[in-house]
């Protein structure tokens, strides 16, 4: 008992020195240092999912796919971790494989059924694989969850995403095309609110999250864009917007 808590502890220590290095976006070093924590503790679904995220920010094709069966290890682990499975979409997508992104993306909605984010993912991937209609249905199913007891909780003080903003931008240039302007502008609108909100949030702390090392512009420059989507739309809705 007394050996395999010792080991324990030395795999939690490589690992941290493998956190501060994924912080400060030194993908190989952190690498290195998750790699042998893996080693030590090779059932330790968290650190192998940093470790992925570690390979795949080395940005090559080895590098990828090393990340992908790191992922699909934490899945085997741990079946229903809905952010590993996202992690794996997106991994996919980036090599090329658009049915695997979709399939993993889905196996995020299945995991969690209350998390937008993953209702978002598998949209935007099946978009991109001209699929526009089932894109559709999957905001749809976001919406049901948003109106939900479970959406209802989820709407706490301070915007931690922007997953519903997306359904709303799709769904009011629906209802646009559908010729129905007013059920348009009140889907943009709530688009404006949820992508702005976090967009302000995230840009305000950035100074911080630089320094922790949990900066992510990709995100906020999409809430931005996402926001100034909805903007866009609801000018051609006939929407006033509120500076």
């Amino acid at each position: 008992m007394i050996v395999v808590c010792a080991v324990g502890l030395q795999a939690q220590g490589l690992a941290d020195r493998g956190r501060a290095a994924l912080a400060r976006g030194s993908y190989r070093v952190a690498g290195g240092w998750l790699g042998q924590a893996t080693k030590l503790d090779p059932y330790d679904p968290a650190i192998l999912e940093e470790l992925a995220q570690a390979l795949a920010g080395q940005g090559t094709p080895a590098s990828a796919q090393a990340s992908v069966r790191t992922r699909q290890r934490v899945a085997e682990l741990c079946p229903f971790r809905a952010g590993n499975y996202l992690g794996l979409a997106w991994l996919y997508d980036a090599l090329g494989e658009p049915e695997s992104a979709i399939a993993s993306a889905r196996d995020a909605v299945y995991a969690a059924p209350n998390n937008p984010r993953g209702y978002a993912t598998l949209a935007r991937l099946l978009i991109a694989d001209g699929r526009d209609d089932e894109a559709l249905e999957v905001y749809r199913e976001l919406e049901e969850v948003y109106h939900s007891p479970v959406g209802k909780y989820q709407a706490v003080e301070e915007a931690s995403d922007y997953a519903y903003a997306e359904a709303w931008v799709a769904l009011g240039r629906e209802a646009l095309e559908s010729g129905e302007p007013a059920r348009a502008r009140e889907y943009l609108r709530d688009a404006i609110d949820e992508a702005g909100e976090y967009a302000r949030l995230q840009r305000a702390r950035e100074k911080t999250l630089r320094l922790l090392g949990d900066w992510d512009e990709r995100r906020v420059a999409e809430a931005e864009r996402v926001e100034a989507l909805a903007k866009w739309l609801l000018r051609d809705a006939g929407g006033h917007i509120e500076e």
